[in-house]
């Protein structure tokens, strides 16, 4: 799942994967962290919670500590996910959980796409906005604006923007260019829909329910992090090079659930940024 669209797909031969099993007491998350194998429980306000100081002690039998790792934790009996965010992820390792329910092997991918490639490898901010009261759309309030703004100079969320100035957002050199027409800036985003935009109608990290592709943006992103940890260096030429837009919503060949989101009932919780705590 995390190679199955771009760009990890194509740049699938610069990671390197391990897995580990972590074998719990009990086959469902509950209440009591002793009976999961990463003190996993369930959580009112975001879905789950954990006891992320006993992950590194799974992690060292396949990786040397002293070299950061990206945990992508796959949850069985859940259709929760998750991701915990403690900055570029160069000092400690960013921490994705991703919800497999019985009979959801589909929504497992697309929760993967999004949470572990999205958010836990690639940094990038939902790009969704949440409803009050089943259909209102909410202005993001400064508190929430500073919140953005923190992130963004730790290097995180250059996948939205406070300002609808196409010489200012972060993807404006794409704006205009003939390899990407469909770029532009669409308001909501960040969980809000006013006051926050982003640079297409559609994404993983806005409906990856319905949709397995990453926006241009989001895809250069994920490619700038890629060639700057494996020491390559990045360039736009680069990017330009290898780039696809593979999947893409209304292109004709976009990558579709077979299936509707209301079957496992999948549930997003915004990432928890861990300096927040």
């Amino acid at each position: 799942s995390f190679f199955s669209i771009e760009p990890t797909k194509t740049y699938r031969d610069y990671f390197n994967v391990h897995m580990v099993y972590a074998v719990s007491r009990r086959a469902c998350i509950g209440d009591d962290a002793s009976q999961t194998a990463l003190g996993t429980v369930s959580d009112k306000t975001n879905g789950i919670s954990n006891r992320l100081n006993l992950i590194p002690d799974y992690i060292s039998t396949v990786v040397p500590r002293g070299v950061i790792p990206y945990p992508s934790i796959i949850m069985n009996n859940s259709n929760a996910g998750l991701a915990y965010l403690k900055g570029t992820g160069v000092i400690e390792p960013n921490y994705s959980f991703s919800g497999y329910p019985i009979g959801g092997i589909e929504f497992l991918k697309s929760l993967i796409i999004h949470e572990s490639v999205g958010h836990g490898f690639g940094l990038l901010a939902d790009e969704y906005e949440d409803y009050q009261n089943g259909w209102e759309k909410e202005e993001i309030p400064e508190s929430k604006k500073n919140r953005l703004k923190l992130d963004q100079a730790r290097g995180l969320c250059f996948n939205v923007s406070l300002t609808d100035d196409p010489t200012t957002v972060y993807w404006s050199h794409l704006i205009g260019h003939p390899r990407y027409p469909y770029v532009g800036i669409y308001e909501g985003g960040d969980h809000y829909g006013w006051g926050v935009w982003r640079s297409e109608l559609e994404s993983s990290m806005r409906s990856s329910y319905n949709y397995l592709y990453f926006n241009a943006i989001c895809r250069e992103l994920l490619v700038k992090r890629i060639l700057e940890l494996s020491g390559e260096g990045y360039s736009f030429e680069k990017f330009l090079q290898t780039d696809s837009d593979e999947g893409r919503p209304y292109k004709g060949t976009s990558v579709q659930h077979p299936f509707g989101v209301k079957r496992n009932g999948w549930v997003h919780h915004p990432p928890v940024m861990l300096d927040e705590q």
